[in-house]
């Protein structure tokens, strides 16, 4: 009678991927996802952060918000720039905490960039921007432009 052998698996995990529990698998690629995800965040900071936006059409203007909690006005940077608006700036955040036994320090730094895209008729000229308990306000007035869309007939073809 021949007797059985275990097929080993010449991969570098070892056991073969045949013979280990999917749920036991599963928890690993989860364990390394995390451990993964949380060295690049911990070295990256803050670096990623993007404001969070909120456009309108409002009274013969778009309104632009963006939340800039923390921001200096002075930080901020709007411009337009190939039809659209830019919002630029960096954010710089502290906090220290000082108790007898112990200092804690925070800091969250980074370069935001937002690019919204304006519609057909916008003034650019008369833009005008505020910022206000870490809200930025951006009013573009939008002129109504007419309609360039024209039906075309189609004509019967003559034959010949």
């Amino acid at each position: 009678m021949a007797q059985l052998t275990r097929y080993r698996s010449p991969s570098p995990l070892g056991e073969s991927l045949l013979h280990r529990n999917p749920l036991a698998m599963m928890r690993e690629m989860q364990r390394d996802m995390a451990r993964w995800f949380s060295e690049s965040t911990a070295s990256s900071g803050d670096a990623e952060w993007c404001p969070a936006i909120e456009a309108r059409r409002e009274n013969g203007a778009i309104i632009v918000c963006a939340e800039l909690p923390g921001v200096k006005k002075d930080d901020v940077h709007v411009e337009i720039r190939d039809n659209a608006l830019h919002i630029e700036g960096d954010r710089k955040y502290e906090k220290k905490i000082e108790e007898k036994d112990y200092l804690l320090t925070e800091r969250s730094y980074g370069h935001f960039e937002r690019t919204i895209g304006l519609p057909e008729g916008a003034d650019s000229e008369q833009i005008m921007a505020e910022m206000k308990d870490g809200i930025l306000e951006v009013r573009i007035p939008v002129t109504e432009t007419r309609s360039k869309t024209r039906e075309v007939p189609i004509l019967e073809a003559v034959k010949k």
